[in-house]
């Protein structure tokens, strides 16, 4: 009698976690490349003078991508300042500056 030949199933393309942490690396790509489009265009225009569309546009995607990432421009907005903000280096030349007099205020001569 002829052994019988065992078929395995066909394994899928790549890993799944490997796909799955593709997937979110373009998910943060996109989100990114809308914050930098947008938050050159509300310096340029302003709030009100930037509408969704023009976002798409200059980062490439989708009006829709925007709603999805952030819901509504004015969300988009707060975002894209608060990035600005903190990715600022700090100066130094905006620390408070130290007095004269060095001694402790509170010692008494």
């Amino acid at each position: 009698m002829a052994p019988k030949s065992v078929q395995t199933a066909p394994e899928p393309a790549g890993d799944p976690k490997h796909a799955a942490r593709a997937t979110r690396s373009a998910g943060r790509q996109m989100r990114s490349r809308l914050l930098d489009g947008a938050s050159r265009l509300f310096k340029e225009r302003g709030l009100a003078g930037t509408s969704i569309s023009d976002i798409a546009a200059a980062a490439d995607a989708f009006p829709s991508q925007i709603t999805y990432y952030f819901r509504t421009k004015e969300a988009l907005f707060v975002e894209a300042a608060c990035r600005d903000v903190l990715a600022r280096p700090s100066r130094p030349h905006c620390r408070p500056r130290r007095r004269a007099n060095t001694r402790p205020r509170w010692s008494r001569r």
